[in-house]
């Protein structure tokens, strides 16, 4: 599921053609079943919508309409992944407590190393987060990725 409501890309990168997005699952106009694509590898993706200025802020509406979507993914799906983006704001770590596992996606890159390192801080704050996994991503090597988790712990 792209849950990167403001910025949504998994489309583009899944090289999709959506013609209904989580928005219109949301505004009641679409059923969710119709806005679920296959993508590569026998994955289901959802598609989000792009550049909606709504989902910029965290209302009662969104919150309910994203934990209906979510509920109803997880009785059709073993396993329901959310592309939340990056960030720390109010949206963002919204979408964050919906899932039960957190997967941090990191590169070697001091900025995400950074950015990282502060995402699991907020949610170890935030939502009492103990447990953590970590996909290096953009590394060489296997020692590359060591490094990366190296230098988040």
């Amino acid at each position: 599921m792209d849950a990167d409501l403001g910025l949504a890309n998994l489309d583009i990168i899944l090289n999709l053609n959506p013609k209904a997005t989580l928005h219109d699952v949301i505004m009641k106009n679409r059923n969710l079943d119709d806005v679920i694509l296959a993508g590569p590898q026998g994955l289901h993706i959802l598609p989000a919508a792009s550049g909606k200025k709504e989902y910029t802020h965290l209302t009662q509406d969104l919150q309910e309409g994203l934990l209906e979507v979510v509920s109803d993914l997880c009785l059709k799906y073993d396993y329901l992944f959310l592309d939340i983006g990056a960030g720390i704001s109010e949206v963002v770590l919204h979408r964050a407590s919906l899932a039960e596992e957190t997967l941090i996606v990191a590169t070697p890159a001091p900025t995400s190393l950074t950015d990282a390192y502060a995402t699991i801080k907020v949610l170890a704050s935030l939502q009492n987060r103990s447990s953590f996994y970590l996909v290096a991503n953009q590394v060489q090597d296997e020692a590359s990725g060591q490094w990366v988790s190296n230098n988040l712990q």
